[in-house]
């Protein structure tokens, strides 16, 4: 009997190691383009790039470029990833429309003037990510922001959520534009 139980005890062992976390890896962006949207509409990545940055451009019809809404899309080095069970939530002038954190931002739409993202101000597209086949995950989100439109998301992290405005600074005193930005992080079955 005592022999069974050190094996399955081994047992559960060998299967609870074979799941590895790797933390706080980042991904580093590379073949980045711009995606842009007018007013209403989604600019949206494809379902192999993820969202590094983004500007709403509010009251400044110049801020982005010409556009409402502009992205960046990127893909990464550490592989290749892939995108699926996508939702979308809009939000209020000056709230932070939020990813599950098990999801990243895959698109976003924002308003000049008026409402128009789902009858609200903006909203995100969030999808469940995977790189070379393992679901990645929000690790260390930090609130990103600058006295404009136009936010970046820091070194190796992505876009998990944004705030955005209707007509004047919403986000802050100064801000039409946040972003929650995270690390994606990864598990595995080794």
């Amino acid at each position: 009997m005592e022999l069974l139980v050190h094996k399955i005890v081994m047992g559960i062992t060998v299967a609870m190691l074979s799941v590895t976390q790797c933390h706080g890896q980042g991904l580093t962006p590379h073949s980045c383009r711009f995606e842009d949207a007018r007013e209403g509409q989604t600019a949206e990545c494809n379902v192999d790039e993820m969202v590094f940055s983004v500007c709403a451009a509010a009251e400044n019809l110049n801020a982005c470029g010409g556009h409402t809404t502009r992205i960046e899309c990127c893909k990464v080095n550490q592989g290749p990833l892939s995108s699926s069970s996508c939702i979308t939530i809009p939000e209020d002038s000056g709230d932070m429309a939020t990813c599950p954190t098990s999801m990243f931002m895959r698109g976003a739409c924002s308003s000049h003037f008026n409402p128009m993202c789902d009858e609200k101000s903006h909203s995100i597209k969030c999808c469940d990510y995977k790189l070379n086949n393992s679901p990645l995950y929000q690790v260390n989100p930090t609130v990103e922001g600058t006295s404009g439109n136009f936010v970046d998301c820091p070194d190796r992290k992505t876009a998990a959520a944004m705030c955005a405005s209707v007509g004047r600074p919403a986000c802050t005193d100064d801000s039409y534009t946040l972003l929650l930005c995270a690390y994606p992080d990864l598990f595995f079955i080794a």
